[in-house]
């Protein structure tokens, strides 16, 4: 925990405020409530932090013990450390009030493939900060896969991103698909490495929702169903 104990000079403005008739308690009103909010970003600072550092530490592990050489590590790992920082870039960008889901998607895209015509189809939503870290990670994998296998290894190839919400019983759902379209024929991979397990399992348990990646011969076809709760920043609502 750090600890932070300004120095006051005589003669100073805060030498001013701390002499001029605070009241019984020897708190002025508007340093109890700077105060306290500066404890609650503190400690919200902390959370963002041990969370990101999480995140980091199992993108090194998972990809470390799927890789057979140094190299093979530091050129995985370094891609995938880079597009979680671009979230992160954003997010900070924002004041950490979520992030748009087209600039979201349009980030990692273009980082990855930025010169081929891509279409995206949905409303505005303001991703929460958890989604958004999830959401980069899952875009940027799917788009190494097609760069390297599917649509985007071709020049007539293209992806499509769709999204929505979608009233449901328990609470909305917010559905995102990724579909590849006149990419070369589509083959299973024979193993699954971490960047399968990512966009399958772990996106899927982070934020409580389901997955469907079917790898049709026409093209590969990525589906995420989870509640808005989640995946959404509802703070800018009116």
């Amino acid at each position: 925990m750090f600890s932070y104990k300004p120095s006051v000079e005589r003669g100073s403005y805060a030498e001013d405020f701390r002499s001029s008739n605070p009241p019984a308690n020897g708190q002025l009103p508007f340093a109890r409530s700077a105060g306290a909010k500066a404890t609650v970003d503190m400690d919200e600072l902390q959370h963002r932090m041990k969370n990101m550092l999480s995140v980091i530490q199992a993108l090194s592990r998972q990809t470390m013990i799927h890789c057979a050489t140094k190299e093979q590590f530091d050129q995985r790992f370094a891609a995938r450390f880079s597009s979680y920082c671009q979230s992160i870039d954003r997010l900070i960008a924002n004041n950490w009030r979520g992030l748009e889901i087209h600039e979201l998607i349009h980030t990692q895209l273009a980082a990855i493939a930025g010169g081929t015509e891509n279409s995206f189809d949905g409303p505005e939503l303001n991703m929460s900060t958890h989604a958004a870290h999830w959401i980069g990670l899952a875009i940027h994998e799917l788009a190494t896969n097609a760069l390297k296998y599917g649509a985007l290894s071709v020049p007539r190839g293209r992806v499509h991103i769709a999204w929505t919400v979608v009233p449901a019983a328990g609470g909305d759902r917010f559905q995102l698909q990724w579909r590849e379209a006149d990419g070369p024929p589509v083959t299973p991979p024979e193993r699954r490495g971490f960047g399968g397990r990512l966009v399958q399992e772990l996106i899927a348990s982070a934020v409580s929702g389901k997955v469907t990646h079917d790898f049709q011969t026409a093209g590969v076809i990525w589906t995420l169903d989870a509640p808005t709760a989640v995946m959404l920043d509802r703070r800018g609502d009116d």
